[in-house]
C-alpha cells in the first residue's frame, strides 16, 4: 500500500480559468481561480475492499443482516440477528460499534432500548450524472448564490458527477429518490459556471444518500457540525441472559426464537 505524504502533491497555485486545461469547461467571464491537489476513490469499492481485508483477518461478514436485538449481558453485549431469508442467530461481544449510519439513533433508542442525551441531524444529499462536460482529469468545487458549495468531478470515463443538496429529514426514508427540485437546483448552480449548460433531460443517472450529522444545536443543516463525535459506553447493568449468552453462533436454519 502507498503511503501519501504531503511531498506527493502538488502545491496549491493561482490558475487562468481561460488557458489550458480550463479553458473548454467554464464560462469564459470566469478568468482566475486556484488549484489544490486531492485524493479520489471509488467509494464502493472501498467498502468492498476492506470488508475483504477484515475477512483475511478473522472478521466474518454477514451482509443483508440486521440487527433486531441488542442487550446487556454480564461479560459484554449479545447482538441478535436477522438474515434477509428470515433465519436468526446471535453473536456475543465485548464491545459492540454502532456504525449504523442514518440509523444510529434508532439503533440505540429502539434496538438496544438505550436512552441517550446526544442526536443527530439527518440531511439528504442528491447528486446528477449528465455526459461529460469536464475535458480534463481535474474536478471543480463551485460557489453557489445560497454560501453552499457543489463539486464537479470526473464520473467514470464519459460523465460528470455534480453535487451534492442537502435537505432535512426528520427520519431515513424508506425509499431514497432525488426531487425534481434538487435536480433543478444541481443544475442551476452547475449553469452558473460552464460553458455548456445542462438541463434535467441531460441527466443519465442520480443517487441520493443521507448523511447523519452531530446535531450540535445550529438552525440550519449547513452550519451543523461535520466533525466527529464518540461517545462510548460501558453496558447497562446485565438483563437476565438467554441458555446460549456467552458464546458466539453463525446465523442457523430454520430461524431459532430470540431470548426474551
Amino acid at each position: 500500500m502507498t503511503t501519501w505524504r504531503r511531498q506527493h502533491f502538488a502545491r496549491s497555485r493561482a490558475v487562468d480559468l481561460r488557458a489550458p486545461p480550463f479553458e473548454e469547461d467554464l464560462d469564459p467571464r470566469f478568468g482566475s481561480g486556484f488549484s489544490y491537489s486531492d485524493c479520489r476513490v471509488d467509494d464502493a469499492r472501498l467498502v468492498v475492499v476492506n470488508a475483504l481485508s477484515a475477512q483475511t483477518l478473522g472478521a466474518k461478514i454477514l451482509p443483508r443482516t440486521a440487527c433486531v436485538g441488542l442487550t446487556a449481558t454480564g461479560k459484554g453485549w449479545r447482538a441478535d440477528l436477522e438474515a434477509s431469508d428470515g433465519r436468526c442467530g446471535f453473536v456475543s461481544a465485548k464491545a459492540i460499534v454502532n456504525a449504523a449510519g442514518p440509523w444510529v439513533e434508532q439503533l440505540l433508542r429502539e434496538i438496544a432500548g438505550l436512552h441517550v442525551q446526544a442526536r443527530v441531524r439527518l440531511v439528504k444529499g442528491s447528486h446528477i450524472v449528465v455526459p461529460r462536460r469536464i475535458a480534463g482529469d481535474h474536478a471543480y468545487i463551485l460557489q453557489n448564490r445560497d454560501r453552499r458549495i457543489v463539486f464537479l468531478l470526473p464520473f467514470e470515463r464519459r460523465f460528470t458527477l455534480i453535487g451534492t443538496t442537502e435537505v432535512a429529514l426528520a427520519q431515513p426514508p424508506a425509499v431514497m429518490e432525488v426531487s425534481d427540485e434538487e435536480v433543478r437546483y444541481l443544475c442551476d448552480a452547475a449553469n452558473r459556471y460552464l460553458r455548456t449548460p445542462i438541463n434535467a433531460g441531460d441527466v443519465v443517472w442520480c443517487y441520493a444518500g443521507v448523511r447523519a450529522l452531530h446535531d450540535d444545536g445550529k438552525a440550519s443543516s449547513t452550519e451543523v457540525t461535520r466533525d466527529y463525535v464518540l461517545q462510548l459506553d460501558t453496558p447497562p447493568a446485565a438483563r437476565p441472559s438467554c441458555p446460549y449468552s456467552g458464546q458466539d453462533h453463525d446465523i442457523p436454519s430454520p430461524c431459532r426464537a430470540r431470548a426474551g
